[in-house]
């Protein structure tokens, strides 16, 4: 058999869920693992759709990726919803701002950052990088 052509890559697309402005925190809030150890933000994506939620193994990127069009429709007309996300959003808000131990016992330190890496541990079932051990 012979070699066969490769035919090259004319361009990439990236699709991004088509989110209604009044649900648009909710990108950000999936963006960021804080939502992980909040059980109202996780509920949040829940509500969406409980058995898509499930589907995803718990993803909200790819929940808000898969999700049809009309769920996002309805939870932006849904007053509770709404209600929900911009409670779990102040949360989110507040927690970024708040100062947190290290900076309040280093207080000289504030600016320093510090980057730890160690595949032997998972953070969450959506974003899969256990190793298993070394």
């Amino acid at each position: 058999m012979g070699d066969a052509a490769v035919a090259p890559t004319i361009r990439t697309f990236q699709v991004f869920p088509d989110v209604p402005e009044r649900l648009a925190r909710l990108v950000e809030l999936a963006h960021n693992l804080w939502w992980v150890w909040n059980p109202d933000a996780v509920e949040l994506f829940r509500r969406l759709d409980r058995n898509l939620w499930e589907s995803v193994y718990h993803n909200p990127v790819k929940l808000l990726g898969v999700l049809p069009q009309e769920k996002l429709a309805s939870a932006a007309r849904d007053d509770g919803y709404l209600a929900h996300l911009h409670r779990v959003y102040d949360d989110y808000k507040e927690h970024l701002t708040r100062a947190g131990w290290f900076n309040e016992t280093h207080p000289d330190k504030t600016n320093m950052r510090v980057a730890y890496f160690s595949a032997e541990f998972g953070l969450h079932e959506c974003l899969p990088i256990y190793s298993g051990g070394l």
